[in-house]
C-alpha cells in the first residue's frame, strides 16, 4: 500500500509581497485564526491512522519571521513541532516538510524550533523547503537577506534536509541558456536539492495575460522552456524526474478558505480545484498546452 504525505496550510499571511504569488489578494489570518488552526491540526495529528502516512508537511504563507511574533501563536506552533518530533521518535511517520522565504531580518522564533529539533538529534528527519527564482521574488537588497540565511542555517544546522524550488520563468530558462546561471556553483554554493515549481496565475489575476502585464517574463514561452529541458537533460543540469515530481509532494492537502477554516483538498493528477475556485494553469504565454503534458512525452523518451 502507497503512503501519503499529508500537508497542512497554516495560514497566508506573508509579507514579502512577490507580485507572482498565488495567494495575493487573498484574506490574512488573525492571531485568533493561527491559534485555533495551530490547535486543530495538533488535535487532527493526535488522531491520524499512521498505517497510511508517512510524511507531514506544514506550508503557509510564511510560517517564520513576525509570524511567530505574538508569544501565544509561537506557543502552539511549538508545541505543534514538540509533537512531530515525537510522532518521529514513535517511529509513526519517517520526516516533515515545512517552509519558509528565508527573507526574515529575525529568525529567532525558527532557530528556536530548529535548536529543539537539534536536541533530540532529529534534524536529518526535517525538510526546510525555501525559494529563489532569477528576477521577481528578492527585491531591495533580498537576495543578499536569503543568502545569509541559508548560509547561517546549513553551518549551524547541517544535518537538517533543504531544497530549493526554482520557477522555470521565461527569464530564468534564458539566463541558463545564456550561460548566466551556473548549476554546479549554485548547488555547491548553497548545498541544497533543487527542483521546480509549476506555473501558473494564481486567484489574483483573471489570467495569464493579465498577469504578464504586471510580472513580464514570467510564464515561459514554450519553444524556450522545451530548449531549456533538452539542453539541461544534455548538460546534466538536472533529470526529468527533478521537474516531473516535487520533493514536498502531497497527496493530501488541507487548504483555508475565505473564513480561515480547512478543505480538504486532494490532488488528483494535475486538476488543482482549490477552495477559490480553480487555479489558471497558464504554464506557457504563448501555449495552451500543460507544460506537465510536453515533460510527461519527454519522460517517457527518457525512460
Amino acid at each position: 500500500m502507497a503512503l501519503n504525505n499529508i500537508q497542512f496550510e497554516l495560514w497566508k499571511n506573508c509579507t514579502n509581497g512577490c507580485d507572482f504569488c498565488f495567494n495575493k489578494g487573498l484574506p490574512c489570518s488573525t492571531k485568533e485564526d493561527k491559534i485555533r488552526i495551530l490547535k486543530e491540526v495538533y488535535y487532527r495529528l493526535e488522531r491520524l491512522n499512521y498505517d497510511y502516512y508517512d510524511k507531514i508537511g506544514f506550508i503557509g504563507g510564511e510560517l517564520f519571521g513576525d509570524q511567530l511574533e505574538d508569544e501565544e501563536i509561537f506557543k502552539e506552533f511549538y508545541k505543534l513541532f514538540e509533537l512531530c518530533i515525537h510522532l518521529l521518535q514513535e517511529k509513526k511517520i519517517n520526516q516533515i516538510n515545512f517552509t519558509s522565504n528565508l527573507l526574515a531580518k529575525d529568525n529567532s522564533k525558527m532557530y528556536q524550533i530548529l535548536d529543539l529539533i537539534k536536541s533530540v538529534n532529529l534534524l536529518n528527519k526535517f525538510e526546510l523547503c525555501t525559494s529563489w527564482d532569477s528576477r521577481y521574488r528578492f527585491k531591495l537588497g533580498k537576495l543578499s537577506l536569503w543568502e545569509k540565511n541559508i548560509t547561517y542555517i546549513k553551518e549551524f544546522y547541517p544535518d537538517l534536509q533543504t531544497h530549493i524550488e526554482i520557477l522555470p520563468t521565461q527569464h530564468f530558462c534564458e539566463e541558463c541558456l545564456n550561460g548566466n546561471f551556473n548549476y554546479d556553483k549554485f548547488k555547491k554554493k548553497y548545498k541544497s536539492a533543487i527542483d521546480y515549481s509549476d506555473l501558473n496565475s494564481g486567484f489574483f489575476y483573471k489570467d495569464k495575460f493579465e498577469m504578464e502585464k504586471e510580472v513580464p517574463g514570467f510564464f515561459p514561452k514554450r519553444a524556450t522552456f522545451l530548449k531549456w529541458v533538452s539542453v539541461g537533460l544534455k548538460e546534466n543540469w538536472f533529470k526529468i524526474e527533478d521537474i516531473c515530481n516535487y520533493n514536498i509532494f502531497f497527496n493530501e492537502l488541507y487548504m483555508l478558505d475565505k473564513t480561515n477554516h480547512f478543505i480538504q483538498y486532494i490532488r488528483h493528477g494535475h486538476d488543482k480545484q482549490m477552495p477559490y475556485g480553480r487555479i489558471n494553469q497558464s504554464d506557457y504565454i504563448d501555449s495552451d498546452i500543460p507544460m506537465y503534458i510536453d515533460l510527461e512525452n519527454i519522460k517517457k523518451k527518457v525512460d
